[in-house]
């Protein structure tokens, strides 16, 4: 494997790249370093950080330290991501300040001081959100025992007092999911600390507010597009459908239409789809992609004759047409589009969109070409895909013993526990072919964490 498709194996968090770190760990290294400094998870909010699959790597080396730096020197130069490398980083130097480096934990701690300064530094408005952000996921952080997490609540309780402009909701992520876990310490701590009272006074007052919303913001919500598609797919009878359809023919202004076909991009078109034909041709962008989002949800024999017309030149909007379409005859051609999108880390080509809805073939039922499941576990950067792709290729008795071997290993906890369980499986039954040597247990140097 050469350094640059180890990299993008990494990224990835494909086992295969703890596995070639082990064999030959000093031909990865500046690759392992370059990960150190930057977050790897595509989408943090449903795989988490991937912190844990960066300090694995890291274990395969015997001396740490110049991780450890490298890992050290970023968090100081943190960016404005909502939070997202700040929370990669500092999960990673804890997991070294656990091993003992001292570095690790002097560098956490002295990064939380100097963003608490800098919330306390403005006088007169908040600073700006992106420090709030890196704040926020830091403490989450750092709050993992009782002592910690009632000095944070401290630290934030007397900054309610002093600096008022600011509340639980600059912070909701961090009283979200810690203050439950400590609630009792958190009780008897406010009955003898002011900082502490103001800091469960401000998330109590905070939930007040959302209860307590006018019923024009809560039909407002009820309104958003997704919110009300839903709804009209659970809900509504014909008449009703047919009623929003209207308002959107009605509109002669593209970007109006676009607006009133939004309540169909959950939930099916009634009716003739070729006036969604004639729009998805529209030099208005914002009309095109509501038509074929609106697609999405149609089986109709003109609607995919529409898509397999334009796959070629709009993959990301057609594909997913397409893959809602498909019949068995299709299989070489989707083959042929799907696996020739190309496939970006930042998602530029839309390739995520045309990964989920391969991954809706297999959930409905309807056989994606095998190629496909294999294609997304080679190449989505998302995990959380890879994950899904896996466990069909497991009911379809795809997963090879190289693979699971992979599996075993690989950043997303969920593949692995499922990689342990099929291999166990098989071991009882002996149905695993050529899997001599695979060990169905947790590979001792990888000494995993149950959320890592």
């Amino acid at each position: 494997m050469t350094k640059a498709q180890y990299k993008q194996s990494l990224r990835r968090g494909l086992g295969r790249s703890l596995l070639a770190a082990r064999a030959d760990p000093q031909r990865y290294r500046s690759v392992v370093l370059w990960a150190c400094r930057h977050a790897q998870a595509f989408d943090t909010q449903m795989e988490g950080s991937r912190a844990w699959f960066t300090y694995q790597l890291v274990r395969c080396y015997d001396d740490a330290a110049p991780f450890v730096a490298a890992a050290c020197e970023a968090i100081a130069r943190w960016k404005a991501d909502h939070g997202r490398t700040m929370l990669y980083l500092a999960e990673l130097l804890r997991y070294f300040a656990r091993d003992g480096s001292a570095l690790a934990a002097q560098t956490l701690a002295r990064q939380y001081e100097t963003l608490l300064a800098r919330l306390r530094g403005s006088a007169c408005v908040p600073v700006e959100k992106s420090v709030r952000d890196n704040f926020t996921y830091l403490c989450i952080v750092l709050a993992d025992d009782r002592t910690s997490f009632l000095k944070i609540a401290e630290d934030l309780g007397r900054l309610y007092r002093e600096r008022p402009f600011y509340d639980a909701e600059d912070f909701d992520w961090l009283h979200a999911l810690r203050d439950n876990r400590y609630r009792v310490s958190l009780e008897r701590r406010a009955q003898k600390s002011e900082n502490a009272a103001a800091y469960r006074r401000a998330w109590q007052d905070y939930t007040q507010r959302l209860e307590a919303r006018s019923a024009a913001e809560k039909q407002t919500a009820l309104m958003e597009p997704f919110a009300l598609s839903g709804r009209l797919r659970r809900t509504a009878d014909q008449e009703t459908l047919l009623r929003y359809a209207q308002a959107y023919l009605a509109q002669e202004e593209p970007e109006a239409r676009a607006r009133a076909l939004a309540a169909f991009c959950d939930c099916p078109f009634p009716g003739d789809p070729a006036p969604l034909i004639a729009d998805a041709r529209s030099a208005c962008t914002a009309l095109r992609r509501a038509v074929w989002l609106a697609m999405e949800n149609l089986r109709h024999p003109l609607v995919r004759a529409a898509a397999m017309e334009a796959a070629t030149q709009l993959p990301a909007l057609a594909l997913p047409v397409l893959l809602h379409n498909f019949l068995p005859a299709d299989a070489p051609l989707v083959e042929r589009l799907v696996t020739t999108v190309p496939v970006d880390f930042a998602d530029t080509t839309g390739w995520h969109a045309v990964h989920r809805a391969v991954l809706a073939m297999e959930r409905e039922g309807r056989k994606p070409p095998a190629a496909l499941l294999r294609h997304i576990y080679e190449t989505a950067y998302c995990s959380f895909c890879r994950e899904s792709a896996v466990r069909a290729m497991g009911e379809r008795r795809l997963l090879t013993s190289e693979i699971l071997q992979e599996c075993l290993l690989d950043s997303n906890c969920e593949i692995r526990a499922y990689a342990r369980r099929l291999l166990r499986r098989r071991a009882r039954r002996g149905t695993d072919k050529g899997g001599a040597g695979i060990n169905p247990e947790i590979p001792p140097a990888a000494a995993f964490s149950e959320w890592g």
